[in-house]
């Protein structure tokens, strides 16, 4: 009887070896597509977001964020956490997931009576406090008491107050407080203007039993913002394992 033998030849057996291997392809190429869409909204999140601001402004939940120790841009990380999702965000910080989020908190202390608040004379340049309470009650007179006073201001705020003024020369012992010393050392007393008789010094902390933080919803914007982005970064992937360009982007 007569037969006909068919096989394929060498060109479609390595067509369908490329149709084989494409659903792998596909998805690696996805992958490496939504890793980089995550960080650029995380880049994106810190560049425009969370730097720029002055702390010497209110926030009242408005952007952009001042940079002060560093650590909520140091906090934010990005993720694959399955096959085809992933994340961008402030992990286990609760403090940056109230910045980052939208909702409004109130916060209270836990171990004291107060929340001690920095002010500005308390605040380097940068916004760092330059003494900790502890630190502030800690520093004693010349006679052994303690330097710190806390007292109610006219506009009924309860603020801590340090007579004299933080230096590190040898001269400035005779003007204020000596850093490092523990000591404080008068400054003397202002001798015109509305503080007329009152102690040279600086007021250092405001004290409050509650305390409002306004999330400023940066992270959402940040994703709504480089949305059309991902988009086209995860087409531009599909499309270059549809025309056999591989996952290799």
């Amino acid at each position: 009887m007569p037969q006909m033998s068919i096989k394929m030849s060498d060109e479609s057996k390595a067509v369908i070896a490329q149709h084989v291997r494409r659903p792998a392809e596909l998805m690696t190429a996805m992958r490496a597509a939504l890793k980089q869409g995550l960080e650029e909204i995380a880049a994106h999140l810190q560049s425009n977001y969370l730097r720029g601001g002055s702390w010497r402004e209110p926030r009242r939940g408005n952007t952009p964020l001042a940079v002060r120790t560093g650590s909520l841009m140091r906090s934010i990380q990005t993720r694959l956490d399955g096959p085809l999702s992933g994340f961008v965000g402030s992990a286990n910080n609760k403090y940056a997931r109230m910045l980052l989020g939208d909702q409004t908190v109130g916060i209270t202390p836990k171990r004291a009576n107060h929340l001690w608040i920095p002010l500005p004379d308390n605040m380097t340049g940068g916004g760092i406090a330059k003494m900790s309470p502890r630190e502030a009650m800690s520093v004693r007179t010349s006679t052994g008491k303690r330097a710190l006073r806390i007292f109610k201001s006219k506009k009924g705020n309860l603020v801590a107050f340090m007579p004299g003024k933080v230096v590190d020369d040898k001269v400035g012992r005779q003007m204020g407080l000596v850093r490092g010393s523990g000591t404080s050392v008068s400054a003397g007393r202002h001798k015109r203007g509305e503080f007329k008789g009152r102690d040279k010094g600086q007021l250092l902390f405001m004290l409050k039993k509650f305390v409002v933080v306004e999330g400023t919803d940066a992270l959402a914007k940040s994703v709504q913002d480089k949305a059309q982005r991902m988009t086209d970064l995860l087409n531009e992937a599909i499309n270059k394992v549809a025309a056999g360009g591989g996952g290799d982007n």
